[in-house]
């Protein structure tokens, strides 16, 4: 029903799924393979319509823990594309590790800007970065090679 080319069906399908919601998403994404992680992103967008929403605020949340795991859900269930000015900000972070895992997600993100930003971030301060950085951009330029400037 949450398919229902009707609204009253698709509301009710999303009643019935109330506790089927991002937030739980982001307490299970880690415990499900990589296939099924991908097919309950695209259920979670039907069942819940403030989730795009909700992973936002996590993305920006004062605990560091917090945004780590969102930009990880982010990337499991596919959702990044759609935070992808969160993850941008999370570049900024001072913590290394935030900045590298949101680099993690950017990297499949088919935007030539996206591009130029991993480039830029080859010479972050932190080596680990650096290299997080590194290998993103040669798994944008495999994933996008149409995308590149000639």
């Amino acid at each position: 029903r949450v398919d229902s080319p009707m609204p009253a069906g698709r509301l009710a399908a999303q009643g019935e799924l109330h506790d089927f919601n991002m937030r739980r998403m982001l307490e299970l994404f880690d415990q499900l393979d990589p296939d099924l992680c991908r097919r309950t992103g695209d259920l979670i967008r039907k069942t819940d319509p403030q989730c795009v929403e909700q992973l936002d605020y996590e993305l920006s949340h004062p605990v560091r823990r917090r945004r780590i795991r969102a930009a990880r859900a982010a990337l499991a269930l596919g959702m990044h594309r759609d935070v992808g000015p969160a993850l941008l900000v999370m570049l900024n972070d001072v913590d290394p590790l935030v900045r590298r895992t949101a680099i993690e997600a950017l990297a499949d993100i088919p935007d030539p800007q996206v591009l130029e930003v991993l480039l830029e971030r080859q010479k972050d301060d932190s080596p680990r970065v650096r290299d997080t950085a590194r290998r993103a951009v040669e798994q944008w330029r495999k994933s996008f090679r149409e995308l590149q400037p000639s």
